[in-house]
């Protein structure tokens, strides 16, 4: 019996997963989930506070621009289906590159693919497995369905003859789902509540430096991102502890003042 492999998410309908470019590290990094869900829940061409009023996503440009300092935007994009890259748990990227008309024509045919395999039928499934579907915006490659063993994966490989495509030269594997994850500081900034306080931080010279580009330093947002993170992280730790004093005493627990 033959089974899907590189299927994280199986539901009927998957919550997409929204991405920005992250310039320092060259990689798509997630946004929170909180910004996902409201993203997801909001219509085609809105604009949407992210990041706790910081950014705004901007559904017609798929685009981020941040509200309260200078800064390029950055580009936004959801995915249900990711391209594997590189070997190994520590190397191993998924990134989402597939325009929404790509992506629609891998999840039809892997939709094909559960009917097949659920009707038992095999010369539904020999068919598919020699099925390729050229891809419309990356129209330089082709998608289709790979048996290795008892398994089934969904690759992705350049245009070329289908014995090629059959020896699986070139090919790369997509993942459905992107699986669970964790943003720093999300938990902590969510539990504390909307803003209490306001803080101003001045810089003197420091932003000259933190431009040049032939300087790997973290530059001054940066910076402020992750004194927000550390500062948020002690009151919600603080917050704990609290409760825990108040709940071993037998008071009654009110919360985060």
């Amino acid at each position: 019996m033959l089974s899907w492999e590189g299927i994280v998410d199986s539901s009927n309908y998957p919550q997409r997963v929204w991405f920005t470019f992250d310039n320092h590290n060259q990689t798509w990094k997630p946004l929170r989930k909180c910004d996902c869900r409201a993203l997801n829940d909001s219509p085609e061409g809105s604009k949407v506070l992210i990041e706790s009023g910081r950014a705004t996503a901007d559904l017609t440009n798929n685009t981020i621009k941040y509200n309260f300092f200078d800064a390029p935007s950055r580009k936004l994009v959801r995915a249900i289906w990711f391209q594997k890259e590189g070997k190994g748990e520590n190397k191993l990227q998924l990134r989402p590159i597939f325009s929404p008309t790509d992506e629609l024509l891998i999840e039809n045919l892997y939709q094909k693919s559960l009917k097949s395999l659920s009707s038992g039928n095999k010369s539904h499934m020999n068919s598919l497995l020699s099925q390729v579907v050229p891809l419309k915006d990356e129209n330089t490659h082709n998608v289709y369905i790979a048996k290795m063993g008892k398994g089934i994966h969904m690759k992705k490989s350049r245009k070329m003859n289908l014995q090629s495509i059959i020896s699986l030269e070139g090919s790369t594997e997509l993942q459905r789902g992107y699986g669970d994850y964790v943003v720093d500081g999300e938990l902590e900034e969510a539990s504390l509540g909307p803003v209490k306080h306001l803080s101003f931080v001045i810089h003197g010279i420091g932003e000259a430096v933190w431009s040049r580009e032939d300087l790997a330093i973290q530059d001054m947002v940066d910076g402020v991102d992750m004194l927000r993170t550390c500062m948020n992280k002690i009151l919600f730790n603080e917050w704990k502890n609290e409760c825990a004093k108040c709940s071993n005493s037998g008071c009654v627990n009110k919360g985060f003042k």
